[in-house]
Protein backbone atom coordinates (compact mmCIF):
# COMPACT_ATOMS: atom_id res chain seq x y z
CA UNK A 1 0.00 0.00 0.00
CA UNK A 2 1.57 3.06 -1.17
CA UNK A 3 1.58 6.05 1.36
CA UNK A 4 -0.43 8.34 -1.00
CA UNK A 5 -3.24 5.44 -1.14
CA UNK A 6 -6.53 7.20 -1.37
CA UNK A 7 -5.53 10.79 -1.47
CA UNK A 8 -7.31 11.29 -4.77
CA UNK A 9 -10.11 8.84 -4.67
CA UNK A 10 -13.83 10.43 -5.17
CA UNK A 11 -15.14 9.15 -2.14
CA UNK A 12 -13.66 8.08 1.29
CA UNK A 13 -15.22 7.33 4.65
CA UNK A 14 -15.13 11.10 5.94
CA UNK A 15 -16.38 12.34 2.78
CA UNK A 16 -19.31 9.80 2.43
CA UNK A 17 -20.46 10.69 6.31
CA UNK A 18 -19.88 14.22 6.34
CA UNK A 19 -17.72 13.87 9.47
CA UNK A 20 -16.26 17.04 9.61
CA UNK A 21 -20.21 18.46 9.21
CA UNK A 22 -20.88 15.99 12.01
CA UNK A 23 -18.80 16.93 14.45
CA UNK A 24 -19.09 20.46 13.90
CA UNK A 25 -22.82 20.19 15.09
CA UNK A 26 -22.28 19.99 18.89
CA UNK A 27 -22.17 23.80 19.94
CA UNK A 28 -22.47 24.53 23.43
CA UNK A 29 -23.86 27.54 25.51
CA UNK A 30 -22.77 26.95 28.74
CA UNK A 31 -19.84 29.83 29.02
CA UNK A 32 -17.10 28.68 29.85
CA UNK A 33 -18.12 25.62 28.31
CA UNK A 34 -18.65 23.09 30.95
CA UNK A 35 -18.13 19.90 30.69
CA UNK A 36 -20.87 17.68 30.21
CA UNK A 37 -22.98 19.52 28.14
CA UNK A 38 -21.48 18.08 25.10
CA UNK A 39 -22.74 14.84 26.70
CA UNK A 40 -25.88 16.21 26.75
CA UNK A 41 -25.98 17.27 23.31
CA UNK A 42 -24.41 14.07 21.93
CA UNK A 43 -26.91 11.90 23.08
CA UNK A 44 -29.90 13.77 21.96
CA UNK A 45 -28.71 14.27 18.56
CA UNK A 46 -28.04 10.59 18.44
CA UNK A 47 -31.63 10.09 19.23
CA UNK A 48 -32.81 12.16 16.98
CA UNK A 49 -30.96 10.06 13.73
CA UNK A 50 -32.26 6.98 15.54
CA UNK A 51 -35.95 8.75 15.53
CA UNK A 52 -35.01 9.17 11.61
CA UNK A 53 -34.25 5.75 11.09
CA UNK A 54 -37.61 4.60 12.87
CA UNK A 55 -39.58 7.04 10.74
CA UNK A 56 -38.01 5.26 7.40
CA UNK A 57 -39.11 1.93 9.16
CA UNK A 58 -41.87 2.39 9.89
CA UNK A 59 -43.05 4.10 6.53
CA UNK A 60 -41.64 1.26 4.84
CA UNK A 61 -43.35 -1.20 7.14
CA UNK A 62 -46.88 0.62 6.35
CA UNK A 63 -45.99 0.08 2.39
CA UNK A 64 -45.52 -3.75 3.08
CA UNK A 65 -48.88 -4.43 5.11
CA UNK A 66 -50.27 -2.22 2.17
CA UNK A 67 -48.92 -4.72 -0.45
CA UNK A 68 -50.04 -7.70 1.78
CA UNK A 69 -46.38 -8.19 2.93
CA UNK A 70 -46.95 -9.03 6.41
CA UNK A 71 -43.90 -11.10 6.86
CA UNK A 72 -41.43 -8.22 5.70
CA UNK A 73 -43.88 -5.63 7.64
CA UNK A 74 -42.72 -8.19 10.54
CA UNK A 75 -39.06 -7.93 10.12
CA UNK A 76 -39.23 -4.40 9.26
CA UNK A 77 -40.89 -3.03 12.52
CA UNK A 78 -38.78 -5.70 14.37
CA UNK A 79 -35.77 -3.41 13.16
CA UNK A 80 -37.70 -0.71 14.91
CA UNK A 81 -38.11 -2.87 18.37
CA UNK A 82 -33.93 -3.57 18.22
CA UNK A 83 -33.17 0.42 17.80
CA UNK A 84 -35.79 1.52 20.64
CA UNK A 85 -33.98 -1.66 23.32
CA UNK A 86 -30.68 0.77 21.91
CA UNK A 87 -32.66 3.98 22.89
CA UNK A 88 -33.64 2.80 26.69
CA UNK A 89 -29.99 1.97 27.24
CA UNK A 90 -28.78 4.76 25.72
CA UNK A 91 -30.92 7.52 28.49
CA UNK A 92 -28.49 5.96 30.89
CA UNK A 93 -25.09 7.04 29.92
CA UNK A 94 -27.21 10.90 30.57
CA UNK A 95 -27.23 9.65 34.44
CA UNK A 96 -23.09 9.84 34.72
CA UNK A 97 -23.77 12.87 34.92
CA UNK A 98 -23.79 14.17 38.77
CA UNK A 99 -27.36 16.20 39.24
CA UNK A 100 -25.09 19.67 40.18
CA UNK A 101 -23.08 19.03 36.94
CA UNK A 102 -26.42 18.72 35.31
CA UNK A 103 -27.57 21.84 36.87
CA UNK A 104 -24.96 23.83 35.81
CA UNK A 105 -26.05 23.72 32.09
CA UNK A 106 -29.82 23.35 32.17
CA UNK A 107 -30.54 26.95 32.80
CA UNK A 108 -29.14 27.58 29.43
CA UNK A 109 -31.68 25.24 28.08
CA UNK A 110 -34.65 27.63 28.84
CA UNK A 111 -37.02 27.27 27.10
CA UNK A 112 -36.03 24.32 24.95
CA UNK A 113 -37.73 21.06 25.78
CA UNK A 114 -37.63 17.43 24.93
CA UNK A 115 -41.40 18.49 24.23
CA UNK A 116 -40.81 19.78 21.30
CA UNK A 117 -38.89 16.48 19.52
CA UNK A 118 -40.45 16.96 15.93
CA UNK A 119 -39.93 13.64 15.40
CA UNK A 120 -40.47 11.93 18.73
CA UNK A 121 -44.31 13.22 18.05
CA UNK A 122 -44.43 11.81 14.54
CA UNK A 123 -43.26 8.44 15.71
CA UNK A 124 -46.17 8.74 18.02
CA UNK A 125 -48.44 10.05 14.94
CA UNK A 126 -47.55 7.49 12.89
CA UNK A 127 -47.80 4.56 15.71
CA UNK A 128 -51.11 5.84 15.84
CA UNK A 129 -51.05 7.86 19.16
CA UNK A 130 -52.36 11.05 17.25
CA UNK A 131 -54.04 14.72 19.04
CA UNK A 132 -54.78 17.72 17.53
CA UNK A 133 -53.38 19.77 20.57
CA UNK A 134 -49.92 18.43 19.99
CA UNK A 135 -50.36 19.25 16.26
CA UNK A 136 -51.27 23.23 17.68
CA UNK A 137 -47.83 23.17 19.71
CA UNK A 138 -46.18 23.31 16.60
CA UNK A 139 -47.98 25.54 14.62
CA UNK A 140 -45.74 28.43 15.03
CA UNK A 141 -42.61 26.09 13.67
CA UNK A 142 -43.79 26.10 10.45
CA UNK A 143 -41.39 23.43 9.28
CA UNK A 144 -42.03 21.39 12.20
CA UNK A 145 -46.32 22.02 11.89
CA UNK A 146 -45.59 20.83 7.78
CA UNK A 147 -44.19 17.30 8.72
CA UNK A 148 -46.30 16.60 11.38
CA UNK A 149 -49.95 17.66 9.75
CA UNK A 150 -48.75 15.29 7.03
CA UNK A 151 -48.08 12.54 9.38
CA UNK A 152 -51.16 13.08 11.34
CA UNK A 153 -53.25 13.23 8.16
CA UNK A 154 -52.12 9.59 7.03
CA UNK A 155 -52.48 6.32 7.52
CA UNK A 156 -50.56 4.90 10.83
CA UNK A 157 -49.36 1.45 11.33
CA UNK A 158 -52.48 0.48 13.09
CA UNK A 159 -54.57 2.05 10.32
CA UNK A 160 -52.20 -0.15 7.90
CA UNK A 161 -52.25 -3.37 10.00
CA UNK A 162 -56.02 -3.85 10.27
CA UNK A 163 -56.90 -3.10 6.99
CA UNK A 164 -54.52 -5.53 5.96
CA UNK A 165 -56.31 -7.81 8.62
CA UNK A 166 -59.47 -7.15 6.23
CA UNK A 167 -57.53 -7.79 3.41
CA UNK A 168 -57.23 -11.61 5.35
CA UNK A 169 -61.20 -12.05 5.75
CA UNK A 170 -60.73 -11.17 9.38
CA UNK A 171 -63.40 -8.31 10.25
CA UNK A 172 -61.19 -5.73 11.97
CA UNK A 173 -62.95 -1.93 11.32
CA UNK A 174 -60.89 1.43 10.90
CA UNK A 175 -60.10 3.11 13.38
CA UNK A 176 -61.47 6.37 12.54
CA UNK A 177 -62.76 8.55 15.04
CA UNK A 178 -66.56 8.96 15.27
CA UNK A 179 -68.64 10.52 18.01
CA UNK A 180 -70.94 7.79 18.65
CA UNK A 181 -69.84 6.34 22.17
CA UNK A 182 -71.78 2.52 21.09
CA UNK A 183 -69.74 2.76 17.66
CA UNK A 184 -66.59 3.68 18.83
CA UNK A 185 -66.98 0.72 21.48
CA UNK A 186 -67.91 -1.70 18.96
CA UNK A 187 -65.23 -1.31 16.52
CA UNK A 188 -62.49 -1.36 18.77
CA UNK A 189 -64.71 -4.62 20.36
CA UNK A 190 -64.12 -5.86 16.59
CA UNK A 191 -60.38 -4.37 16.45
CA UNK A 192 -59.93 -6.62 19.35
CA UNK A 193 -61.73 -9.84 18.54
CA UNK A 194 -59.84 -10.36 15.73
CA UNK A 195 -56.51 -10.09 17.29
CA UNK A 196 -57.57 -13.16 19.61
CA UNK A 197 -58.25 -14.99 16.89
CA UNK A 198 -55.00 -14.42 15.56
CA UNK A 199 -53.56 -15.28 19.20
CA UNK A 200 -56.14 -18.29 19.06
CA UNK A 201 -54.92 -19.55 16.17
CA UNK A 202 -51.58 -18.44 15.60
CA UNK A 203 -50.12 -21.74 13.38
CA UNK A 204 -52.57 -20.89 10.97
CA UNK A 205 -52.33 -16.84 11.32
CA UNK A 206 -48.47 -17.16 11.34
CA UNK A 207 -47.55 -13.60 9.24
CA UNK A 208 -50.28 -12.36 11.14
CA UNK A 209 -49.67 -13.12 14.09
CA UNK A 210 -45.83 -12.41 13.74
CA UNK A 211 -46.43 -8.63 13.15
CA UNK A 212 -49.01 -8.63 15.59
CA UNK A 213 -45.74 -9.50 17.94
CA UNK A 214 -43.41 -7.19 16.73
CA UNK A 215 -46.50 -4.15 16.64
CA UNK A 216 -46.72 -5.00 20.14
CA UNK A 217 -42.96 -5.33 21.02
CA UNK A 218 -42.83 -1.52 19.42
CA UNK A 219 -45.70 -0.49 21.83
CA UNK A 220 -44.00 -2.23 24.65
CA UNK A 221 -39.97 -0.45 24.23
CA UNK A 222 -41.55 2.51 23.54
CA UNK A 223 -43.48 2.85 26.67
CA UNK A 224 -40.21 1.31 28.51
CA UNK A 225 -38.43 4.04 27.07
CA UNK A 226 -40.90 6.91 28.84
CA UNK A 227 -40.12 4.68 32.18
CA UNK A 228 -36.84 4.87 31.82
CA UNK A 229 -36.82 8.99 30.62
CA UNK A 230 -39.04 9.56 33.68
CA UNK A 231 -36.29 8.05 36.00
CA UNK A 232 -33.34 9.82 34.76
CA UNK A 233 -35.22 13.07 34.98
CA UNK A 234 -36.11 12.35 38.37
CA UNK A 235 -32.75 11.25 39.54
CA UNK A 236 -31.15 14.21 37.86
CA UNK A 237 -33.31 17.23 38.68
CA UNK A 238 -36.68 15.57 41.16
CA UNK A 239 -39.71 17.26 40.27
CA UNK A 240 -38.65 20.63 39.22
CA UNK A 241 -40.38 22.24 36.37
CA UNK A 242 -39.49 20.88 32.62
CA UNK A 243 -37.42 23.44 31.43
CA UNK A 244 -40.56 24.04 28.19
CA UNK A 245 -42.46 24.64 31.66
CA UNK A 246 -44.42 21.51 31.88
CA UNK A 247 -45.07 20.31 35.08
CA UNK A 248 -41.70 18.03 34.67
CA UNK A 249 -41.69 14.12 36.15
CA UNK A 250 -45.08 15.01 37.16
CA UNK A 251 -46.14 15.61 33.44
CA UNK A 252 -44.07 12.69 32.63
CA UNK A 253 -45.69 10.34 34.45
CA UNK A 254 -49.25 11.04 32.71
CA UNK A 255 -47.79 9.53 29.61
CA UNK A 256 -46.91 5.78 30.74
CA UNK A 257 -50.21 4.94 30.01
CA UNK A 258 -50.26 5.74 26.61
CA UNK A 259 -50.71 2.82 23.62
CA UNK A 260 -50.01 2.43 20.30
CA UNK A 261 -52.18 -0.84 19.91
CA UNK A 262 -54.70 -1.12 22.98
CA UNK A 263 -56.46 -3.77 20.90
CA UNK A 264 -53.01 -5.89 21.08
CA UNK A 265 -52.84 -5.30 24.86
CA UNK A 266 -56.81 -6.00 25.59
CA UNK A 267 -56.93 -9.31 23.51
CA UNK A 268 -55.05 -11.00 25.91
CA UNK A 269 -57.27 -10.65 28.30
CA UNK A 270 -60.06 -12.95 26.88
CA UNK A 271 -57.46 -15.81 25.51
CA UNK A 272 -58.44 -18.79 26.88
CA UNK A 273 -56.98 -22.19 26.03
CA UNK A 274 -60.26 -24.10 25.95
CA UNK A 275 -61.53 -21.87 23.57
CA UNK A 276 -64.57 -20.55 25.96
CA UNK A 277 -67.24 -22.89 27.42
CA UNK A 278 -68.62 -23.23 23.94
CA UNK A 279 -66.11 -24.44 22.18
CA UNK A 280 -63.91 -22.00 19.74
CA UNK A 281 -65.45 -18.60 19.70
CA UNK A 282 -64.59 -18.29 16.19
CA UNK A 283 -66.47 -21.16 14.62
CA UNK A 284 -69.48 -19.71 12.95
CA UNK A 285 -71.96 -22.08 13.94
CA UNK A 286 -71.16 -21.71 17.67
CA UNK A 287 -71.84 -18.06 18.58
CA UNK A 288 -72.61 -14.97 16.91
CA UNK A 289 -69.49 -12.79 16.72
CA UNK A 290 -71.13 -9.95 18.39
CA UNK A 291 -71.71 -11.61 21.22
CA UNK A 292 -67.75 -12.65 21.63
CA UNK A 293 -66.38 -9.41 22.94
CA UNK A 294 -68.32 -5.71 23.39
CA UNK A 295 -65.11 -3.99 25.17
CA UNK A 296 -63.80 -0.68 25.58
CA UNK A 297 -60.71 1.22 24.72
CA UNK A 298 -58.24 2.95 26.91
CA UNK A 299 -58.59 6.62 26.44
CA UNK A 300 -55.56 8.07 25.07
CA UNK A 301 -55.12 11.48 27.03
CA UNK A 302 -53.61 14.47 25.55
CA UNK A 303 -49.92 15.51 26.86
CA UNK A 304 -51.32 18.86 29.41
CA UNK A 305 -49.92 19.33 33.11
CA UNK A 306 -51.52 17.48 35.27
CA UNK A 307 -51.24 15.52 38.34
CA UNK A 308 -49.88 12.10 39.90
CA UNK A 309 -52.31 9.42 37.88
CA UNK A 310 -55.00 7.99 40.39
CA UNK A 311 -54.45 5.13 42.36
CA UNK A 312 -55.88 1.60 40.82
CA UNK A 313 -59.22 0.62 41.36
CA UNK A 314 -60.92 -1.95 39.87
CA UNK A 315 -60.07 -3.11 36.58
CA UNK A 316 -60.73 -1.39 33.51
CA UNK A 317 -61.64 -3.96 31.11
CA UNK A 318 -65.09 -5.03 31.39
CA UNK A 319 -65.83 -8.72 31.37
CA UNK A 320 -66.11 -10.20 28.07
CA UNK A 321 -70.35 -10.58 28.74
CA UNK A 322 -70.41 -6.75 29.66
CA UNK A 323 -73.56 -5.38 28.17
CA UNK A 324 -73.74 -1.48 28.05
CA UNK A 325 -76.88 0.00 27.95
CA UNK A 326 -77.14 3.95 26.33
CA UNK A 327 -78.44 6.61 29.30
CA UNK A 328 -82.25 7.76 27.99
CA UNK A 329 -81.84 11.55 27.13
CA UNK A 330 -85.53 11.67 29.08
CA UNK A 331 -83.51 11.80 32.28
CA UNK A 332 -82.34 14.88 32.37
CA UNK A 333 -84.42 16.41 34.50
CA UNK A 334 -84.06 13.44 36.71
CA UNK A 335 -83.35 14.13 40.52
CA UNK A 336 -80.11 15.33 41.47
CA UNK A 337 -77.82 14.45 45.02
CA UNK A 338 -75.18 16.77 46.10
CA UNK A 339 -72.67 14.49 46.87
CA UNK A 340 -68.79 14.26 47.63
CA UNK A 341 -67.15 11.34 45.49
CA UNK A 342 -63.51 10.93 44.11
CA UNK A 343 -63.30 10.30 40.07
CA UNK A 344 -61.03 10.02 37.65
CA UNK A 345 -61.62 11.45 34.59
CA UNK A 346 -59.84 11.16 30.82
CA UNK A 347 -60.93 12.83 27.69
CA UNK A 348 -59.27 14.41 24.81
CA UNK A 349 -57.11 16.66 26.40
CA UNK A 350 -55.83 15.17 29.91
CA UNK A 351 -56.66 13.11 32.99
CA UNK A 352 -57.77 13.90 36.32
CA UNK A 353 -58.58 13.37 39.68
CA UNK A 354 -61.41 15.34 40.61
CA UNK A 355 -64.51 15.68 42.47
CA UNK A 356 -68.02 14.49 41.55
CA UNK A 357 -70.53 17.57 43.48
CA UNK A 358 -74.02 16.78 42.20
CA UNK A 359 -74.90 13.45 40.39
CA UNK A 360 -78.32 12.48 39.29
CA UNK A 361 -79.34 9.14 37.08
CA UNK A 362 -78.18 11.24 34.02
CA UNK A 363 -75.52 12.85 34.51
CA UNK A 364 -73.05 14.51 37.04
CA UNK A 365 -70.55 17.92 37.72
CA UNK A 366 -67.22 17.38 38.12
CA UNK A 367 -65.49 19.87 40.26
CA UNK A 368 -62.45 19.77 38.26
CA UNK A 369 -59.70 22.31 36.61
CA UNK A 370 -58.47 20.53 33.98
CA UNK A 371 -59.75 21.00 30.11
CA UNK A 372 -62.46 19.82 28.29
CA UNK A 373 -64.29 20.38 24.92
CA UNK A 374 -67.80 20.76 24.67
CA UNK A 375 -69.65 17.57 23.26
CA UNK A 376 -66.28 16.08 24.50
CA UNK A 377 -66.73 12.20 25.02
CA UNK A 378 -64.90 11.35 28.17
CA UNK A 379 -64.77 8.20 30.62
CA UNK A 380 -65.20 8.53 34.10
CA UNK A 381 -64.45 6.39 37.15
CA UNK A 382 -66.80 7.28 40.16
CA UNK A 383 -65.66 5.68 43.57
CA UNK A 384 -68.73 4.92 45.55
CA UNK A 385 -68.58 4.34 49.39
CA UNK A 386 -67.04 1.11 50.09
CA UNK A 387 -64.77 1.30 47.64
CA UNK A 388 -67.41 0.38 44.86
CA UNK A 389 -66.25 1.72 41.66
CA UNK A 390 -68.41 2.62 38.56
CA UNK A 391 -67.48 3.41 35.35
CA UNK A 392 -69.51 5.49 32.65
CA UNK A 393 -68.68 7.25 29.27
CA UNK A 394 -69.76 10.83 29.12
CA UNK A 395 -70.58 13.89 26.68
CA UNK A 396 -69.52 17.27 28.25
CA UNK A 397 -72.61 19.58 28.27
CA UNK A 398 -71.68 22.71 29.76
CA UNK A 399 -67.82 23.92 30.95
CA UNK A 400 -66.58 26.87 33.65
CA UNK A 401 -63.35 27.33 33.56
CA UNK A 402 -60.81 26.56 36.63
CA UNK A 403 -64.30 25.19 38.04
CA UNK A 404 -65.54 22.21 36.64
CA UNK A 405 -67.85 20.68 33.73
CA UNK A 406 -70.80 19.17 33.72
CA UNK A 407 -71.35 16.40 31.72
CA UNK A 408 -74.30 14.10 30.62
CA UNK A 409 -73.73 10.08 30.58
CA UNK A 410 -74.05 8.21 27.34
CA UNK A 411 -73.53 4.88 28.00
CA UNK A 412 -73.28 2.80 31.18
CA UNK A 413 -72.85 -0.76 32.38
CA UNK A 414 -76.09 -2.86 33.24
CA UNK A 415 -74.45 -3.56 36.60
CA UNK A 416 -73.02 -0.17 37.64
CA UNK A 417 -76.01 1.82 36.40
CA UNK A 418 -77.44 -0.81 39.01
CA UNK A 419 -74.63 0.21 41.64
CA UNK A 420 -75.51 4.46 40.60
CA UNK A 421 -79.90 3.82 41.21
CA UNK A 422 -79.13 2.57 44.10
CA UNK A 423 -76.80 4.75 45.88
CA UNK A 424 -78.86 7.55 44.34
CA UNK A 425 -81.88 6.39 45.95
CA UNK A 426 -80.36 5.88 49.53
CA UNK A 427 -79.23 9.24 49.10
CA UNK A 428 -82.19 11.36 47.76
CA UNK A 429 -84.19 10.08 50.61
CA UNK A 430 -81.47 11.03 52.94
CA UNK A 431 -82.00 14.50 51.55
CA UNK A 432 -85.55 14.58 51.57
Amino acid sequence: MTKDYGSNAPLSYNKYLRVADLIGLQDCLSDPQHHDELLFITIHQAYELWFKQILHEIDAAIVMMNEDRLAAAGRTVRRVVEIEKLLVNQIHILETMSPISFLAFRDQLNPASGFQSMQFREIEFASGLKHQSLLDEFRVDEFAHDRLQKRFAAASLGDAFYQALRQRGLDAPATEDTDDGPEHLRRYGKRTQAVLEILTHFDERHEEFQLAEALLEHDEYFSLWRSHHIKMVERMVGTKRGTGGSEGVGYLRTTLDKKFFPELWEARTYLDTQHGEAGCPFAKSEVKPDDILISEPEPQPEPAPQPEPAQPGKSSAPAIKTSWVSVSTERRQAPRAKVNLRVRWEGDLGRREAEVTSLSKSGCFVLSGGKVKAKELIRLDILLPHDEQIQVWAQVVDEADEIGFAVQFTLVDEADQERLDQFLEQNLSVES
